[in-house]
């Protein structure tokens, strides 16, 4: 094929690249393309009038995690020993909505740990999912993500509040910021003294969601605990 001159001509080009610089230049061109491509998603669910629903309180869930693939017996490149125990690729994705639509999928090494990278993907989701939406998000991650820059870079964020699963072995609960108006329970019990209302450490066995000034909480429900990612 190189030494083809039609070929040449047909692509106006006067050398034909090996295999080698050919893949280099289309993973060059790959990583310019990304930031259109999901410029393009949103653009087609804006054209679309996509629905874009949250909870009763307007909060907009906006969820990010990893979901490993397996590519076991392949020799691709960026495959790797991922956290489920076979070899593969470990992509990290953001869905927004009730709906669960796909604003970015970021394609990443097996071996790589959810966290490396992770504050820029979710300034950028953050900034895509409000393009779409002005209602307030709330953003759900797992104890994967629960590191300081994480925390800093949500409590940043504006008109955004946060559910973070806490990565603590000894310990299971979450890390939450919610707005004060999140529940509105007839007979409230007080979350414990000393924990901040607004971002707030709870075990399983004890209070997950904050309400009012005065900390009220509900009793963990099995099934909320499920749906938001404090299980």
């Amino acid at each position: 094929m190189r030494e083809d001159d039609y070929f040449k001509q047909a692509l106006g080009i006067y050398r034909i690249p090996s295999v080698e610089r050919l893949r280099q230049r289309l993973d060059e061109a790959g990583a310019d393309l990304v930031p259109g491509i999901d410029r393009s998603s949103r653009t087609m669910l804006k054209r679309l009038k996509a629905p874009i629903t949250g909870y009763r309180n307007d909060l907009v869930p906006l969820d990010v995690d990893v979901f490993p693939q397996d590519n076991s017996n392949t020799k691709k490149e960026g495959v790797s020993r991922t956290y489920k125990n076979y070899d593969g690729y470990a992509p990290m994705a953001a869905y927004l909505g009730m709906e669960g639509w796909c604003l970015e999928v970021e394609l990443r090494p097996g071996s790589q740990h959810s966290q490396k990278g992770f504050v820029d993907f979710i300034k950028r989701v953050i900034a895509g999912a409000k393009d779409l939406s002005k209602q307030p998000l709330l953003v759900r991650a797992d104890s994967g993500n629960d590191a300081i820059e994480t925390l800093v870079a949500l409590k940043d964020a504006e008109h955004t509040h946060y559910i973070v699963k806490w990565n603590s072995r000894q310990s299971e609960g979450c890390r939450i910021k919610l707005p004060l108006n999140w529940l509105a329970h007839p007979n409230p019990t007080r979350a414990p003294s000393g924990k901040s209302i607004k971002q707030a450490v709870f075990k399983r066995s004890n209070l997950v969601f904050v309400d009012g000034d005065q900390g009220r909480a509900e009793p963990s429900l099995a099934n909320r605990r499920k749906q938001y990612k404090c299980s």
